[in-house]
């Protein structure tokens, strides 16, 4: 594991541009933190997007097309759109974040198996 920290302001003028660094945290740490936030969005989401979709698409009924794009259906004509990206990705973030973990229990990084982690 590396053990560099992670400054603020070397490569980017973070700053500038307002974003946040962490000063204190080595590289392995923001990545870990990363997860937990990819983690985080990908849940809320789950549980929580019908509240948003709801919001751009009222069913039975098409919605728009950027909408469809984004998070609903459409079908018209020659045009069907059955899957829309954001829920998709939120699955895929679960996915990620699981396979990061049977990646670091391989490595003897983690005491929980994927097994446990799935019983969750």
């Amino acid at each position: 594991m590396a053990t560099a920290s992670v400054g603020r302001n070397v490569e980017i003028n973070y700053d500038e541009m307002s974003f946040v660094a962490f000063d204190e945290l080595n590289p392995h740490k923001a990545r870990t933190l990363l997860a937990w936030a990819l983690l985080s969005i990908a849940v809320g989401w789950i549980f929580l997007g019908e509240i948003v979709t709801g919001w751009l698409w009222t069913p039975p009924g098409n919605s728009s097309v950027p909408a469809a794009l984004t998070l609903a259906t459409y079908g018209a004509g020659v045009l069907v759109i059955k899957w829309p990206v954001i829920p998709w990705l939120a699955v895929t973030i679960l996915a990620w974040v699981f396979g990061r973990h049977l990646i670091r229990f391989a490595a003897g990084q983690s005491t929980i198996s994927g097994r446990n982690v799935l019983w969750i």
